[in-house]
């Protein structure tokens, strides 16, 4: 599967293919307050972690495999994690309250 994207111009394009596993990364607690963990179960080739706003707007990227976010100075609402690796990308979506 595919992860289809829409830019500013509403024009549909394909990213990375999306990892089949979706037990291969553990993301919590969801909700949160100050801070996401990340854990690698399967020891993913992971280059790079993204958290965007829900309108699309990066918050924070981090290069490399990291263990964990501090969220605690972010708006409540509901982001997207987008974590990079050389077997494709895992997409969560998570909910960040105060």
């Amino acid at each position: 599967p595919l992860l289809i994207q829409v830019d500013d111009n509403c024009l549909l394009s394909t990213t990375d293919e999306i990892i089949q596993d979706q037990t291969a990364i553990k993301i919590y607690p969801n909700p949160a307050s100050d801070i996401i963990y990340i854990e690698n179960k399967n020891q993913l080739d992971i280059n790079k972690i993204s958290l965007y706003q829900i309108d699309g707007e990066l918050v924070k990227q981090y290069d490399g495999d990291i263990s964990s976010i501090d969220v605690e100075g972010l708006a409540t609402g509901i982001y997207t994690i987008k974590i990079h690796s050389e077997q494709g990308v895992y997409v969560q979506r998570v909910v960040i309250t105060k």
